[in-house]
């Protein structure tokens, strides 16, 4: 297979994919503790089936997350 790293702001430019095969991306984000991620990743975690702790540990589950957030 094929890798393309490549930084975020492009992907809002990226073109249709117009080839028969399916075009696959693995997104990757690096946030301190203290930041609430745009994507609510928690959220998400909650419609996976017997997550793994690895699975738990990078999806948020243990981030400190104030009880204020606006």
């Amino acid at each position: 297979g094929s890798v393309a790293v490549l930084d975020g702001s492009l992907w809002h430019a990226s073109t249709p994919n117009r080839s028969n095969r399916p075009r696959s991306a693995l997104l990757g984000m690096y946030i301190r503790p203290c930041c609430l991620a745009q994507e609510d990743m928690r959220g998400q975690l909650a419609d996976i089936k017997n997550p793994s702790e690895l699975t738990r540990q990078l999806m948020g589950e243990n981030q400190y997350q104030p009880e204020d957030v606006k």
